[in-house]
């Protein structure tokens, strides 16, 4: 299960350095352009951290624990595998056809070719448009998200349950970073209603749960391309420490139901979550900026083509890709066998499904 995450988000930080390049357009369009890409990763990866926070609603006594070990996966639904440029608000950048181009969670295709242009002045005080170009990433063709949990609860007086999951921060080669971390309480609210707390087979809790995610890469991700930039007096040692940074998280706050029996028994959940997920990309980075006059002169008396001047810019990307809060439905099984307990669960949230299993123990 550790691999199932580590393969999913290797997949997403090799795709990060890729996401730097947006900024060859300059940082008016770049918000918006890296919030359409990431999207669906974005959003899988705060709704996955929701689930896996609970197997039944009945709480442990006091001193009862459990530890168990969930991963789950965020199904991407098929409007959120493109993005249509049209439909952005670009308001520096322009663009052919298609429009159209395949998000993080899309196909293996190219993205579409976006263009910027600003009007240069030459020697004789008469201008000319330059132009540099770049393509949006491809997708990486992987339409779910997986996210991991190795959680443990402990008991407290009167039902109540304090929970905590955690992964210690993994350095993925040269890919980069992730780790996780989480913390939540149950309680139960059956033991306060009169009468039908005397009612047996069954439980009914409240759950808060919130958990935090990231994965980051760095290294050198974009440079001026000679060919589209002039690059006299540069220092490229600027940009050998770029990062970008993807942080995920989710507040859950659910009833839970569920049968209270030897063996088997079926739950239910009802609640709201709240997700965040963000982008930052951070370090030095070039973006097209009006050319020094001498290198405008050079290319004139070369008669070569004129091209753009280059400025750099610290940390030029902090953007919010999912935020809109979600109503979510859980309904799943679980299998207690002695100490050791077996459980699966399928939920919905914002057109996304999640799927959930885990194993664990259990004394209660």
């Amino acid at each position: 299960m550790v691999t199932f995450l580590m393969l999913g988000s290797l997949s997403v930080s090799a795709q990060l350095d890729e996401v730097g390049k947006i900024l060859t357009g300059g940082t008016a369009d770049a918000n918006k352009l890296v919030t359409a890409y990431l999207e669906p990763w974005g959003k899988g990866f705060a709704y996955g951290l929701s689930n896996g926070w609970y197997n039944t609603a009945n709480t442990h006594g006091i001193l009862g624990f459990d530890v168990t070990l969930t991963t789950s996966m965020a199904s991407v639904p098929t409007a959120d595998k493109t993005y249509d440029l049209a439909t952005l608000g670009l308001t520096t950048l322009t663009y052919g056809t298609p429009s159209t181009g395949p998000t993080i969670a899309g196909k293996k295709n190219d993205g579409p070719e976006l263009t910027f242009t600003q009007k240069v002045t030459l020697p004789d005080n008469s201008q000319q448009d330059a132009s540099v170009k770049f393509k949006m990433p491809k997708g990486i063709n992987v339409p779910i998200v997986p996210t991991f949990a190795l959680q443990a609860g402990v008991g407290l007086p009167k039902g109540t349950e304090i929970l905590g999951r955690y992964m210690p921060t993994i350095k993925m080669g040269d890919f980069g970073k992730l780790g996780m971390w989480g913390i939540g309480i149950k309680h139960d609210l059956k033991q306060w209603i009169p009468v039908v707390n005397k009612t047996p087979f069954w439980s009914m809790s409240l759950l808060i749960a919130y958990s935090s995610f990231k994965t980051s890469a760095s290294g050198e991700f974009l440079t001026p391309d000679p060919n589209q930039f002039y690059t006299s007096g540069l220092n490229m040692d600027v940009y050998k420490n770029q990062k970008v940074e993807l942080t995920a998280s989710a507040l859950n706050t659910s009833l839970l139901l569920s049968t209270n029996i030897p063996i088997f028994n079926v739950y239910v959940g009802l609640g709201l979550v709240s997700p965040s997920s963000k982008l930052k990309i951070s370090g030095s980075f070039p973006v097209p900026d009006a050319p020094k006059a001498v290198d405008v002169q050079n290319s004139v008396d070369n008669n070569e083509p004129i091209k753009m001047g280059v400025k750099n810019i610290i940390d030029p990307i902090n953007a919010t890709i999912a935020s809109k809060a979600a109503f979510k439905a859980t309904v799943g099984f679980r299998l207690k066998l002695a100490l050791l307990t077996i459980h699966g669960d399928y939920s919905t949230m914002d057109k996304y499904n999640l799927y959930s299993a885990g194993i664990g123990i259990s004394f209660r």
